[in-house]
């Protein structure tokens, strides 16, 4: 055989070679691109004395992109949603008051009409997906010698662009047009981008979403602000407009609404009157970004909302309460919390509150769940992990029998909120432990161990948290007598989030309580919430 013909040989078997690794290929968790809570940029603009309405119609509002994941080489496949007009409305209101003296935030624009300087109506988001999955391999061959070579097989993969478009059409105080038929447009791009394989899934997705969506509404803002005949418009304007009260606002919102408003308040705490107890404490966990895995959206917020919680409306003294929020969440400091700080504090007559929002992962071999605190590796979990066997030992050995447990994760390793060891398989793992027949740990977990538990993308929660959190602001009051204690909770929530969790992200997942509700009560109501006397 001449060297010719084995150069050709060669390189037919390594297409071959490399086709096979490319159907192979295992997919890659892509990090996000950028903090999901994040806001937008400070635009080096000098705000025009003008008020302005943004109007944004219902139909604005409820628009939403859906689109269903089905690659071919995908481990996490589904529905998914992503809430464009609730995502448009904030970040436009954030975006808007750089460049105005005042924005009010309106839903009908007939009833702005002659009440504001300026009227900008923004059409629904249009979001274009260019493709759901990529693949892509090369070689490179690396000489040894004359004729031989060995190949080595490098995954380069086009990213996947994630387009959005923002339009704005601008009136004057009469409603008619300022600028003729012309109105404003901005184009912003986002690649989701990863190494051997890319997926679009709910996380990188959003993320992608939200930096194009931020784009586009700059690209808009700048537009109308530096378009010299809207600037002639603003100068031509009566001085008596500019200075109008913010009183004769006819706004159907709020001014300049914030997230939480946007997003039913529910971070805020509802006003309570329980009372202050002096030996409760809690020990709150939220881990977001994690050293060397992907993200578990919202984490971090769902954790400090429920320290406020405890703080403002369920009678938990501030400096009662751990918070441990990513990097502060490693193995050692949920050794050092949960082992000596409640060992070395809680009392006889002591309540306690644990709760955990981040992944879980279960142990292949052993069967048994883990907590992945914020250096874990599912790899190694023995040496990495935290395990919920050792949680429930250590919190039945303490002194009072007033403890609860809320795990806003999951243990299967099928995706969610739960990771899994490379090459191996999802399971079904249980969060149940015979020490919780001591009668002294009360635990409400996300789903079922064969289940994921998933996040709320329009409300920035874990979707038991959300639920939680809602339930404890007054819609888990089922017997409406001013109380909710946890059976009641559950007895709201576990529907709620079943309902949800099909309808926004097409799976099952079901809320556990351990003891369930029958048992719970036959102990005697656990309270958590008192309204009134």
């Amino acid at each position: 055989m001449t060297l010719h013909n084995r150069w050709q040989l060669f390189w037919l078997v390594s297409a071959a070679f490399i086709s096979i690794l490319g159907a192979c290929a295992p997919p890659v968790p892509i990090p996000a691109q950028f903090h999901p809570m994040a806001g937008v940029p400070q635009l080096e603009v000098h705000p025009l004395p003008l008020q302005a309405a943004l109007v944004v119609s219902e139909s604005a509002r409820k628009s939403s992109y859906e689109q269903t994941i089905t690659c071919a080489y995908s481990a996490r496949s589904g529905h998914l949603i992503i809430p464009l007009g609730k995502e448009m409305e904030w970040r436009a209101v954030q975006m808007f008051s750089q460049a105005f003296e005042r924005v009010h935030l309106v839903t009908e624009k007939a009833a702005a009409v002659g009440q504001y300087d300026v009227l900008i109506e923004l059409a629904p988001p249009k979001l274009v997906v260019e493709k759901e999955c990529a693949y892509g391999f090369y070689a490179l061959f690396i000489p040894l010698s004359l004729g031989i070579s060995i190949p080595v097989a490098l995954a380069t993969v086009p990213p996947i662009e994630v387009q959005v478009t923002v339009q704005a059409t601008v009136t004057d105080r009469e409603g008619k047009l300022v600028l003729g038929d012309a109105a404003f447009k901005s184009k912003a791009a986002t690649p989701i981008r990863g190494f051997g394989e890319v997926n679009v899934t709910e996380e990188n997705l959003g993320s992608a979403v939200e930096k194009a969506l931020t784009g586009a509404l700059e690209g808009v803002t700048l537009q109308l602000v530096g378009s010299p005949r809207f600037q002639q418009y603003a100068q031509a304007l009566p001085r008596t407009t500019k200075q109008r009260p913010l009183a004769e606002a006819p706004v159907s919102r709020p001014p300049t609404p914030t997230r939480e408003e946007l997003l039913m308040d529910l971070d805020t705490p509802p006003q309570a009157k329980t009372v202050v107890q002096r030996h409760a404490y809690a020990v709150v966990v939220g881990i977001e970004s994690y050293r060397d895995l992907p993200r578990a959206d919202f984490a971090v917020h769902d954790a400090e909302v429920m320290a406020s919680y405890l703080v403002k409306a369920l009678g938990y003294p501030e400096e009662n309460i751990i918070l441990l929020r990513n990097e502060r969440a490693g193995r050692t400091d949920l050794e050092k919390y949960f082992h000596s700080w409640l060992k070395n504090n809680v009392e006889q007559d002591s309540v306690v509150f644990v709760y955990y929002s981040g992944h879980g992962a279960p142990n292949p071999q052993t069967g048994e769940a883990y907590l992945v605190p914020y250096d874990g590796d599912p790899a190694y979990l023995d040496r990495t992990a935290y395990p919920l066997k050792s949680l429930y030992t250590t919190l039945s050995q303490l002194p009072t029998n007033q403890i609860l447990v809320v795990l806003d994760s999951c243990f299967s390793g099928a995706g969610g909120r739960s990771v899994i060891a490379k090459g191996t398989r999802p399971m079904v793992v249980s969060v149940e432990n015979p020490l919780l027949a001591s009668e002294k740990v009360v635990v409400l977990a996300a789903s079922t161990g064969e289940q994921i538990s998933t996040s709320h993308l329009a409300q920035r929660h874990g979707l038991l948290t959300y639920f939680v959190l809602k339930g404890l602001k007054g819609a888990a009051d089922l017997n409406q007598d001013r109380a909710i204690d946890v059976a009641e909770l559950y007895t709201y929530l576990k529907p709620e989030v079943q309902r949800v969790a099909r309808k926004l992200n097409n799976i099952d997942q079901v809320p556990q309580l351990l003891p369930p509700p029958a048992v719970l009560n036959q102990r005697g109501p656990m309270k958590l919430i008192q309204f009134g006397p």
